[in-house]
């Protein structure tokens, strides 16, 4: 009989070299990468362009532009449009990000050719109608006079504003007045301009030889922009901290952060561990210092949030509004001591084999390998960045990890905002 008083054996995480889509190229050189994996039917097809706020010309033009596609085409209404994905039991969704606007195709593999179709429509032949554009705008503003509502929300948003300015493209923010700028002419002229510029095509799932030949038919005929990248004057925004009081408010929401680096940088991945062990994880210090020890939060916690060209650390919580500062100066003490004690090795080989674990259980089917190589690719790296990331994660001293934290987390490097 299995004593289960006994544990099962342990052993070191080897770095698994998982698989990397082979690489195509469609018409004037559109990149198309293929994943053929899983067990399942499924296929997931993205199209990922430079047409995020990075590069649109007023507030709000890329993700109405984006928006509207599913709004109706000259073929079919936004009815007809829902009513024929429901019928093939797909998805079809659109992600405007800072850098990049997604359209992301869930089908299975037998209803590709159909799927296909219906995308290349939305792509090609959006009537970007004024009444839909009417309904999605007033839709957004409801959205915007909920989102002030929560405290969370206005203090990330406010953070932002004051790392990049609120005239940058990561800092900007949609507003009332910007939503009700917008009409169709502007979104006519970025969907002309920008919206399908340098665009790649990312396939992954069970995709054969006719589906291929299918997704190269399909998707061959859309016009590829490739407009200059135009790159804005950098923010040099001196660290601040702001309280925006609400006297009907009881919780305090929190958010602390600096710009860091890009992807490409030698400190970002050793970086990313002395994150993790601040406040990545449920085990990290915030958590057990913040939520397990004083009782101040339910969560907290602090995040290295990537961008094409820098990265950001975000620290942020929810606390009753009179622990606000006393949860500001234990975040302070922990940045300190990270900075001046040194990691016992058992806490840094718990945190190392909990991330090395975590890594593992993010590339155990085809989707999720196809999201690790877009986090990668998109920022100009290759396999290899993996390889680095779990040689960070092996090798990492505690004297370097004090290195790192006395050179990025320096509290008097930090902006901080309390909304409550």
């Amino acid at each position: 009989m299995l004593d289960r008083t006994i544990p099962p054996p342990s052993k070191t995480i080897d770095y698994l070299r998982f698989s990397w889509p082979k690489a195509y190229q469609l018409k004037e050189g559109l990149p198309l990468f293929v994943l053929n994996a899983g067990n399942q039917p499924i296929i997931k097809l993205e199209l990922v362009c430079d047409a995020g706020s990075w590069y649109e010309p007023h507030n709000g033009v890329a993700y109405f532009t984006a928006k509207m596609l599913q709004e109706g085409t000259q073929q079919k209404s936004a009815q007809d449009i829902a009513h024929y994905i429901d019928q093939y039991g797909a998805s079809i969704q659109v992600q405007v990000q800072p850098d990049t606007c997604t359209f992301t195709l869930i089908t299975l593999s037998k209803h590709l050719v159909p799927m296909l179709a219906l995308l290349v429509e939305l792509l090609l032949s959006p009537t970007f109608d004024e009444q839909r554009l009417a309904h999605l705008k007033n839709l957004s503003t409801q959205e915007l006079k909920v989102d002030a509502k929560k405290n969370s929300h206005v203090a990330r948003k406010k953070l932002k504003e004051i790392l990049f300015d609120s005239t940058h493209p990561y800092g900007k923010q949609l507003t009332e007045t910007a939503i009700a700028y917008i009409t169709p002419v502007h979104l006519q002229q970025y969907y002309k301009d920008q919206l399908l510029a340098r665009c790649r095509l990312l396939v992954s799932g069970q995709v054969d030889e006719q589906d291929l030949q299918a997704i190269q038919d399909y998707l061959q005929p859309l016009p590829i922009q490739v407009p200059d990248a135009v790159l804005p004057p950098w923010p040099t925004q001196a660290p601040s901290q702001v309280h925006l009081a609400k006297e009907d408010s009881w919780q305090a929401a929190i958010s602390m952060g600096r710009i860091l680096f890009a992807k490409d940088h030698p400190d970002y991945l050793p970086l990313l561990v002395v994150n993790e062990l601040l406040g990545g994880y449920f085990g990290s210090r915030l958590m057990r210092n913040i939520r397990e020890d004083k009782g101040y939060t339910y969560g907290i916690f602090s995040r290295v949030v990537p961008l094409k060209h820098t990265s950001y650390l975000l620290i942020a919580t929810e606390v009753i509004q009179a622990f606000a500062q006393a949860t500001c100066q234990e975040i302070a003490q922990e940045i300190k001591t990270l900075q001046t004690v040194p990691v016992p090795e058992e806490e840094l080989k718990t945190l190392q084999n909990y991330m090395l674990g975590t890594f593992l259980s993010e590339i155990n089917d085809p989707f999720s390998m196809m999201e690790k190589f877009k986090a990668a690719y998109l920022h100009g790296l290759d396999q290899a960045y993996y390889e680095r990331l779990y040689d960070t994660i092996r090798h990492i001293s505690a004297p370097q990890i004090r290195t790192l934290a006395n050179e990025y987390l320096s509290t008097d490097s930090l902006s901080q905002v309390i909304v409550g």
